[in-house]
C-alpha cells in the first residue's frame, strides 16, 4: 500500500461506525494522536512490521510538537468558531469554519507523511510477522512512548479500532495480542 493507500486507508477506518468516538475519547484521554495511531497501526496491517520502541519514541514526540504547533490552534479556532455561530451567526463565520477544517485535514495529512517517513528510516520497523501481533506492539510501543497508561474504557476502545483495522480476527485473539503488546513493550 503506497502512504497515499495509508491515508485513505485512515479515512476509511476512521468513517466506520464508532471509530470517531473511540478514537477521540483515546486522544483526549491518552494525550495521543490519532493520525499518528492510526498510521502505525494500518503500517502493521499493511506488512510492514511493527515500529521499534526508540522510533515510536521519536514518532511520538514529533506527532506530540506538531499537535501543539499545528492541529491544537486549529481544533481551538475552529470550535471557537462554532460556538460563536450559535450566538452571533455573522456572515462569513460558517465558510471560514468550513476553511478551517480543510487545513485541519491537510495538516493531518501532512502529519501522516512525518510519522511514515520516521517508520520508513532504516531501522525503525522489525521484519513483518503476523498483522496482528504487529499491529498490537505498534499500538502499544506508541502509547509506552507518549507515556500514558490506558484505563479499562480506554484499552476496550483501543481494541475496538484494533478490531476495526483487522476484521478477520476474533475480538478475544485482538483483546489477548494489545494485553501481552502493553506488558512486553
Amino acid at each position: 500500500m503506497a502512504d497515499d493507500g495509508i491515508w485513505q486507508e485512515m479515512v476509511d477506518l476512521y468513517q466506520q461506525p464508532g471509530m470517531a468516538e473511540h478514537c477521540l475519547l483515546c486522544q483526549d484521554r491518552l494525550g495521543l494522536s490519532v493520525t499518528a495511531m492510526l498510521s502505525l497501526i494500518l503500517l502493521a496491517v499493511d506488512g510492514r512490521g511493527a515500529i521499534r520502541p526508540s522510533a515510536a519514541a521519536e514518532i511520538a514526540a514529533e506527532s506530540g510538537r506538531w499537535q501543539v504547533d499545528v492541529l491544537r490552534p486549529l481544533r481551538q479556532a475552529r470550535d471557537a468558531l462554532k460556538a460563536r455561530l450559535r450566538t452571533d451567526p455573522v456572515p462569513g463565520l460558517a465558510e471560514l469554519r468550513t476553511g478551517l477544517l480543510a487545513r485541519e485535514l491537510d495538516a493531518e495529512r501532512i502529519e501522516q507523511r512525518l510519522v511514515l517517513a520516521l517508520a520508513d528510516r532504516p531501522g525503525a520497523r522489525v521484519p513483518a510477522s503476523d498483522p496482528l501481533a504487529d499491529a498490537s506492539s505498534a499500538l502499544a510501543r506508541y502509547l509506552l512512548a507518549l507515556p500514558c497508561s490506558p484505563d479499562i474504557e480506554s484499552r476496550q476502545r483501543l481494541c475496538a479500532i484494533l478490531s476495526a483495522a483487522l476484521p478477520d480476527y476474533d475480538g478475544l485473539d485482538i483483546i489477548r495480542s494489545f494485553d501481552l503488546a502493553l506488558r512486553v513493550g
